[in-house]
């Protein structure tokens, strides 16, 4: 029996329809697999998307982007076992995890990754959660009834802040710490100090205006030597291309009283004005809140 023009149009409508479902199929595969990875890795999309939010008005400076990029992307390299006779030779596979290559596709994860991978080289993983936790929290309460608010689990910022930290382990920041207090004569353990979290979740919001309207805005911050004084020069100044000034006395180490002369080094161009000024007392205490 002849087909009529009606069943031959239903046959060729059908026939199209086949390689939409293959198609579909396939880009929920790539979904689950895209998802399954950054699971694997110890973070969560959502809550990345959520994290990035808070970073995506930082301008990272370009030529420490470049180096960044530079250490992280490297080529696998083989590693020759003395076990021959079992396995000819092993593959280390150092490519980066989901978390840094989406920031290499979407410029604005970039800055997440960067800093947070620096914020957790002298932050203890679930300290740095905690403050980042009491920001979301912070911008709820001020938000009004009707808006939905980014307010994502500790946990799953811990796994971001472990994704971050792991997958840009080639890259090393102790150089930068160092760098950092050449000039300013602190021990060992200054250098690594942690910030306070309140200055911390201070400059999260304060940076990128400061940075942004650079001859209108300048951020102040009193504190004492051990309040993560390198730690706020390599963010904002070799991280964010931020002018920083520090204000310290040369007196007595064993005074607890600010004598003598007033020091000041800058950490930028001399040509443009400071935008960070950082004055560091020997008896200052901020709170921990």
């Amino acid at each position: 029996m002849p087909l009529n023009n009606t069943q031959f149009s239903l046959s060729l409508e059908l026939t199209r329809l086949q390689p939409l479902q293959f198609l579909s199929d396939n880009i929920g595969n790539a979904t689950v697999n895209l998802l399954r990875s950054f699971q694997n890795s110890g973070s969560d999309v959502l809550a990345e998307n959520d994290l990035a939010e808070l970073f995506k008005f930082h301008q990272i400076d370009e030529n420490m982007a470049k180096i960044f990029e530079e250490a992280v992307v490297r080529p696998q390299r083989p590693i020759w076992t003395s076990f021959r006779p079992l396995l000819e030779r092993v593959w280390l596979d150092n490519r980066p995890g989901p978390t840094f290559m989406r920031a290499l596709k979407q410029q604005d994860y970039f800055p997440m990754v960067i800093e947070c991978s620096f914020l957790a080289w002298i932050h203890e993983r679930r300290s740095l959660a905690t403050a980042f936790k009491r920001f979301f929290e912070k911008d709820l309460e001020d938000a009004p009834p009707e808006t939905l608010a980014a307010n994502p689990k500790e946990e799953n910022i811990v796994g971001i802040i472990k994704a971050c930290e792991d997958q840009t382990a080639a890259f090393s920041w102790e150089g930068y710490l160092r760098a950092a207090s050449a000039d300013l004569h602190l021990s060992a353990g200054q250098i690594l100090s942690p910030l306070p979290p309140v200055v911390f979740r201070s400059a999260l919001r304060m940076l990128p205006t400061v940075q942004s309207l650079y001859r209108q805005r300048t951020m102040v911050i009193t504190c004492s030597k051990g309040d993560g004084v390198c730690a706020m020069i390599v963010w904002a100044h070799h991280i964010l291309g931020i002018n920083v000034l520090t204000n310290t006395y040369i007196d007595d180490p064993d005074s607890i009283e600010n004598t003598g002369p007033r020091q000041s080094v800058l950490f930028g161009k001399s040509l443009e004005p400071a935008q960070v000024i950082l004055n560091l007392e020997k008896r200052c205490s901020i709170p921990s809140v």
